[in-house]
């Protein structure tokens, strides 16, 4: 049973740190990508996987790193992951595109560190009943980091430099880096006597061949090609479709990635107020790509507002009930909730790298931004279908005892 230790509060400060950071990183070129675009003269197809190649990272790296963070120590390796988003620093320095590729697949492995294994650092440290607000009160500081990137990063690369946005937003990894060292301790209450590497992989290979697990992974793959796909272009397609100025543009993708804030806060009452799953990842699967298209196709300001956020709300409301049912399943532990997030991650993350480098690339073919974009919109309903045949996972039902018990 873990004890309610009031140290727990400095952990649960310093995942939510890392999470601001990789959301800042993430998305980090998406609102100046006209400008990388003319400065560097690649195409859109080569923006496209600019921006995605963080994503590439994450998806490559995920399943591995969490493997090798169980055997060789989480705190050792969550440092690491610090240090190599901190990489970033250097951008401002850098003037081929080859090399700033290589500068954000880099910091790709360091995502792919933090992102599934703080999983593992929240159930070493929360209390059962506070694993689904630490999640969502995580998710709701990623998509605000996301917001602010998109609504301050235009004016910010267009009275500095857009190197050196990027290269701020590296840095953060390095402050992170040193408050992990600084502040960052194990629960010895809770964490038991250390598993051989026989047993830790012995767990996460029975995750990997659980239905839950490929269901879950399923269900996000197409949303989250819709969210980049939609961050990555909207702020070009609204420049030049809707003659929007860059400043603009950024704004109005922003209301799209603000709306995750109330939008994961609601997710989050509403797991603790219904006790259910399924009928919140079903709905939100339901309306997700129309909303989408309705914002892409709108042509009245208002209506784009409107769209845009609820695009963007239905986009985060799922969230914290699809990143919580892993550490509900009746015999999870940190290494099988970590695994389960890091094939949810690997599987989105595909999708992510792959979208907005579809987009361009359609674009490039057609000289029409509509075909890429439907083409998201479809697969953002692989949610609903999948959600459909989730067990419900709420403690009172405890059905979904497809994970065998440790022996």
């Amino acid at each position: 049973m873990i004890k309610h230790n009031p140290y727990r509060f400095t952990i649960y400060i310093l995942v939510l740190f890392a999470h601001l950071v990789s959301a800042v990183n993430f998305i980090g070129p998406s609102p100046v990508l006209p400008i990388v675009v003319e400065e560097l003269t690649i195409s859109s197809s080569y923006a496209g996987l600019y921006v995605s190649s963080m994503t590439l990272a994450v998806t490559l790296a995920s399943i591995p790193m969490t493997i090798l963070s169980n055997r060789f120590g989480l705190s050792r390796f969550y440092l690491a992951g610090w240090i190599i988003i901190g990489v970033g620093a250097i951008t401002v320095f850098v003037d081929q595109f080859e090399w700033l590729l290589l500068i954000r697949t880099i910091q790709g492995l360091g995502a792919a560190i933090i992102l599934p294994t703080s999983a593992s650092v929240v159930m070493q440290w929360a209390p059962e009943k506070e694993i689904p607000i630490i999640n969502t009160v995580n998710l709701a500081a990623f998509t605000v980091a996301m917001g602010a990137g998109l609504i301050l990063g235009a004016p910010v690369a267009e009275s500095l430099s857009w190197k050196l946005l990027l290269s701020f937003e590296g840095s953060l990894g390095i402050l992170g880096a040193f408050l992990w060292l600084l502040l960052y301790r194990s629960n010895s209450k809770k964490v038991d006597q250390k598993s051989s590497d026989q047993d830790i992989l012995k767990q996460i290979s029975v995750v990997f061949k659980d239905k839950i697990t490929w269901l879950l992974s399923a269900a996000v793959v197409g949303p989250w090609a819709q969210f980049i796909a939609l961050s990555t272009w909207l702020p070009t397609y609204y420049l030049m479709e809707r003659g929007f100025d860059l400043g603009t543009a950024g704004f109005t993708t922003s209301i799209f990635t603000f709306a995750g804030l109330p939008a994961t806060l609601f997710g989050g009452l509403l797991i603790a107020r219904l006790d259910r799953r399924r009928p919140i990842l079903i709905g939100a699967g339901s309306l997700l790509g129309l909303a989408g298209l309705m914002a892409v196709i709108s042509t009245s300001l208002p209506l784009i507002y409107l769209f845009v956020f609820l695009a963007g709300f239905l986009q985060w409301v799922y969230e914290p009930a699809i990143f919580t049912v892993p550490m509900e399943l009746r015999n999870s532990s940190p290494e099988k909730a970590s695994a389960m997030w890091a094939c949810m991650l690997t599987a989105g993350n595909a999708s992510s790298f792959v979208a907005p480098v579809m987009v361009g690339l359609l674009f490039d073919i057609t000289g029409n931004y509509l075909p890429g974009f439907i083409l998201v919109f479809v697969m953002a309903y692989s949610l609903f279908v999948s959600s459909i045949f989730l067990p419900e996972t709420a403690k009172k039902d405890n059905i979904n005892s497809i994970l065998p018990s440790k022996k």
